[in-house]
């Protein structure tokens, strides 16, 4: 953490108790307070995700890190990290001063602070000899102004490269018998690194932070600390739900979420079953029930009837909300559970995201919530299974024990 921003910013956690963004308010009914003052509390880090705030009297913003923790009695809190991306810029030899300078000038509103740094560089053909080379470590406030000033110097490098061999030689003779002009410092930067690394990657990486263990976390007037506490090694009791659906479909077509329903909606909560019918779907109402298909695989569920799919979608949603799950299970979530869910959701005026904080990215195909992880199954059967692609749906491999539950839909549907 760079502590001269640090200081700099020492109204930090007062502006974010005082001002809390809808982002935030869900998160907080959801169970993930922020942590921005009080006595050290000790939590296991389930996930993090990167984020944004605003000092709300430069109306400036800053890129950070949004830690998401469970306590030993299974309480969770909500934690900001101030971390400044960057990247690296390579110059000619003994040219680091001028360009930092120059970049200073030229990116005032942009960059917020240069380093000048030694650090291995692999090209050099010495390299294992320890010889290091001087790079400029250029950090920024917010990751768009990196975006911003990384698209506008790989273009410098990029021609730089181009025209580097030709003109070394006729460069070299001419240096220190002429002015520099500021195009001449552009000129200089021969190389950038590291620019592509994912911005919580790069947190994680410079804090060796990972998720699944245990942190003493503190807050003080220069922000938010870390203490691994690697004495202790049995995970937190994360709440779990793994769920599944069942929905309409026409004859010999897909279900489709623009015109099928969700007619049921089983789940395993922490080992106990619950299921909701839709009536509309179903002709009567259905009793609690026991699936048990393995004695090691104890399935007592506890049946909710409710008279039509937005009901349905209401019921599911309060109980999320209440028992406050950190990690979803599903087979084949991502691509249909969730996405069906939030399209039926939307046609009864529910915005999924507003709810649960989980939101599907179809351009990724992924379904996603900064305070609780998403497993799908099925990813896993791509990667390992030794079946082939058409024999991997849930009912005819090894992963069905997982949610091996969601049979019973099919007996009471009989």
């Amino acid at each position: 953490m760079d502590r001269r921003w640090e200081r700099r910013d020492p109204r930090f956690s007062k502006k974010q108790k005082l001002i809390r963004t809808a982002e935030e308010e869900l998160e907080s009914k959801l169970g993930f307070d922020l942590f921005s003052e009080g006595q050290n509390r000790l939590g296991w880090l389930l996930t993090f995700s990167s984020s944004s705030w605003e000092d709300q009297e430069t109306r400036k913003s800053y890129s950070c890190i949004d830690l998401y923790f469970v306590s030993q009695d299974g309480s969770t809190f909500k934690s900001k990290y101030k971390f400044r991306p960057y990247f690296y810029a390579a110059t000619k030899e003994k040219m680091e001063m001028d360009v930092e300078a120059y970049l200073r000038r030229r990116y005032e509103r942009q960059i917020a602070d240069i380093v000048i740094v030694a650090k291995e560089d692999l090209d050099l053909k010495n390299h294992l000899s320890g010889l290091r080379k001087s790079y400029l470590k250029i950090s920024f406030d917010t990751v768009q102004q990196l975006m911003d000033v990384k698209k506008d110097l790989l273009h410098v490098v990029e021609r730089n490269r181009e025209k580097f061999d030709a003109s070394e030689a006729y460069e070299s003779i001419l240096t220190g018998k002429r002015e520099q002009r500021p195009q001449d410092f552009l000129d200089c930067i021969v190389d950038l690194r590291e620019y592509d690394v994912p911005y919580h990657v790069r947190f994680a990486i410079d804090n060796d932070v990972r998720c699944g263990q245990w942190y003493d976390v503190s807050v003080s007037s220069t922000g938010v600390m870390l203490e691994k506490r690697t004495d202790l090694l049995q995970r937190a009791e994360v709440h779990v739900c793994a769920f599944d659906i069942e929905t309409t479909k026409l004859p010999l077509k897909f279900p489709d979420a623009e015109y099928d329903v969700v007619m049921m909606i089983s789940y395993m909560l922490d080992g106990q079953g619950y299921l909701i019918i839709n009536r509309e779907c179903v002709g009567e109402d259905i009793e609690d029930l026991e699936y048990t298909p393995k004695p090691e695989f104890e399935g007592y569920f506890k049946v909710t009837n409710v008279k039509n799919e937005v009901e349905l979608l209401r019921q599911w949603f309060a109980h999320m909300q209440e028992v406050k799950p950190g990690i979803y299970v599903t087979y084949n979530g991502d691509y249909f559970d969730w996405p069906f869910l939030e399209t039926r959701a939307a046609h009864h005026g529910i915005k999924m995201s507003d709810v649960l904080g989980f939101q599907c990215d179809k351009n990724q195909g992924e379904c996603r919530a900064k305070f609780a992880c998403h497993l799908d199954c099925f990813a896993w059967v791509k990667r390992d299974s030794y079946l082939p692609q058409g024999s991997q749906g849930l009912k005819i491999n090894e992963t069905e024990l997982l949610l091996r539950y969601g049979l019973f839909l099919s007996c009471l549907m009989a």
